[in-house]
């Protein structure tokens, strides 16, 4: 884990959605899902709770 994955961590749990996380960082939506997947794989732990209007809650 490193300082990029936790800012990416805090700007999800603040913004409430990988698109938003996405615009704020000049990225791409696929990316911080991909980047959000890997954060929590080496966690052991799902982060967010995912819901069907695609908005996060941190657990």
């Amino acid at each position: 884990m490193d300082i990029e994955a936790l800012t990416l961590f805090v700007q999800l749990a603040e913004l409430g959605s990988m698109t938003k996380v996405a615009v704020a960082q000049n990225s791409i939506q696929s990316a911080v899902s991909r980047r959000v997947t890997a954060l929590e794989r080496e966690c052991g732990a799902h982060l967010f709770y995912r819901t069907v209007l695609k908005s996060l809650h941190p657990r």
